[in-house]
């Protein structure tokens, strides 16, 4: 399998997203890369709740001054560092729910707006993911 495809499937996605997209929108994906062969398509897929892990967004905070203020903000705001439970915090920190959702959220944004070269031709997001999409 190539880094950041889902076997079978010919959809290149950013590694952190490989593995969270539920069968049913991996379906509706094939159907959009089958119908669009003639010019290639890109889609962006979301996850949601249960895709966290501890370390999550450390290494784009280390690299990226642009991600470090999205980071900085997302801590002001929710009144508590976030990214200090996301960076060093336990698998059991990160799965209260008044940590995880804001996480995944800010996770996936930072990693979108960071990395994502261009606009995409389509957004998807699994469950808490669509919040991500919307944005």
């Amino acid at each position: 399998m190539l880094p950041g495809r889902e076997a079978g499937s010919g959809i290149l996605l950013p590694a952190g997203f490989r593995g969270v997209a539920s069968p049913e929108v991996w379906r509706f994906l094939r159907i959009i890369a089958l119908k669009s062969k003639s010019c290639m398509k890109h889609a962006y897929v979301f996850p949601g709740q249960g895709s966290q892990f501890p370390g999550m967004g450390k290494e784009l905070f280390e690299r990226n001054v642009e991600a470090e203020g999205y980071f900085q903000q997302a801590n002001d705001i929710l009144g508590f560092g976030i990214s200090d439970i996301m960076f060093e915090g336990s698998a059991d920190e990160l799965k209260q729910t008044n940590v995880t959702q804001p996480a995944i959220f800010l996770h996936s944004v930072v990693a979108y707006r960071c990395l994502a070269p261009g606009n995409p031709d389509m957004v998807a997001g699994h469950s808490l993911g669509e919040f991500s999409a919307l944005v």
